[in-house]
């Protein structure tokens, strides 16, 4: 029997910025052996006969849904006739669990949830949750879950679509240019955000640290502006940086469409984060830059110790910019061995991170929920 899944998201529609809007693209791209019903907006389409939009969505949304977005998920929910399984995927929150456990009083379909980002208190999550099967990005949040006391939870790492490493130098040139950025430096990606951490901050007083005196890189910011106080802790970073974006040394994007492309331009991504609260258990942007070939400097803090940054980049530990600077320091001093560990790193992602086959483990969670 062919699962019947309505997938309760943001709406499945571009710009493709967002790590859960993508997880839940690349599952119903990756497998035609379920019918799934998204929630989409406007006349956006798939164009898979597997895949049925329901556009409820006035826009591509933000990152909050409104009360009128909500009121609509919730009529969705109670429709009979878009699933037998509904397959959440959203972070914990007390007043969304709540709602969902009142509906299914009134209907009652299987009901899966895949924790997109983890709580800050693993203590009260249990009371969060609502689903009959729970998914976790991270074998640790997997583990700290069911030490929670939450039931029947699965491992399931994220996934990424296919993806080429991008090997050609002139090539990396253009693109560099593409987003105004010198062609003759390595440029150092931050793709992270300004909250949730101080990790924004450490990598810009790394790069203090490291442009005294001869320039060594290009540094570009891609943070979107998640909270209200995330411009003000932008503005006091680009004070704090104010001679390297007067030299063009340093750059910040806050909204990018082509971020595929803006890895591509990138020498090494830099994401040393020392908390992922409010961040997939791994991120698919550290994922696509080992898929296209790019060495990543991490954290080496869990979850994200699952990632393969011993082969494909640079380990480093939480806490201050210095060890930071260091670490990239040493690796931009050593071109062939970013370049080796990059190639190491894509042949990494590109085959344990597959969307086929993490597509193909839902399917089979599916199909042993009874789907």
């Amino acid at each position: 029997m062919t699962p019947r899944v309505l997938m309760v998201s943001k709406p499945i529609v571009p710009p493709w910025n967002d790590s859960s809007k993508n997880l839940v693209r690349d599952i119903l791209l990756g497998t035609d052996q379920a019918r799934f019903t998204v929630l989409t907006a406007g006349a956006y389409t798939f164009g898979q006969p597997h895949i049925r939009e329901h556009p409820i969505y006035k826009s591509s949304g933000g990152l909050a849904p409104t009360i009128g977005q909500n009121a609509r998920v919730i009529a969705t929910l109670l429709r009979p006739d878009l699933g037998d399984i509904h397959h959440f995927f959203f972070a914990p929150n007390p007043r969304t669990g709540a709602v969902v456990r009142l509906l299914r009083r009134l209907r009652h379909p299987l009901a899966i949830h895949t924790i997109c980002s983890v709580p800050r208190d693993f203590g009260s999550v249990r009371t969060m949750l609502f689903a009959d099967v729970h998914v976790a990005l991270s074998e640790y949040t997997r583990s700290r879950l069911e030490q929670a006391g939450v039931p029947e939870v699965h491992h399931i790492p994220p996934c990424i679509p296919p993806l080429e490493p991008l090997l050609d130098q002139e090539e990396q040139q253009r693109l560099k240019r593409s987003f105004g950025l010198p062609d003759d430096r390595p440029v150092i990606l931050y793709p992270g955000d300004y909250d949730y951490g101080n990790t924004a901050s450490r990598v810009a007083r790394a790069a203090e640290i490291l442009e005294r005196g001869r320039p060594k890189a290009t540094w570009v910011f891609a943070c979107r502006l998640k909270q209200p106080r995330s411009a003000a802790i932008e503005a006091e970073i680009r004070r704090g940086l104010a001679d390297l974006v007067a030299d063009h040394r340093a750059f910040f994007f806050r909204n990018v469409p082509r971020m595929l492309d803006l890895l591509r331009a990138s020498d090494l991504v830099a994401l040393p984060a020392d908390t992922t609260y409010a961040k997939m258990d791994l991120p698919l942007v550290l994922l696509e830059a080992m898929a296209l070939g790019r060495p990543v400097v991490v954290a080496n803090i869990a979850p994200l110790d699952e990632l393969p940054v011993g082969e494909a980049g640079f380990w480093v530990p939480p806490g201050g910019p210095s060890k930071l600077a260091e670490v990239i320091s040493s690796a931009l001093s050593d071109p062939s061995e970013c370049a080796r560990r990059g190639l190491r790193g894509a042949a990494i992602a590109s085959s344990r991170y597959r969307r086929d086959q993490v597509a193909r483990q839902y399917l089979e969670l599916y199909r042993a929920c009874g789907g």
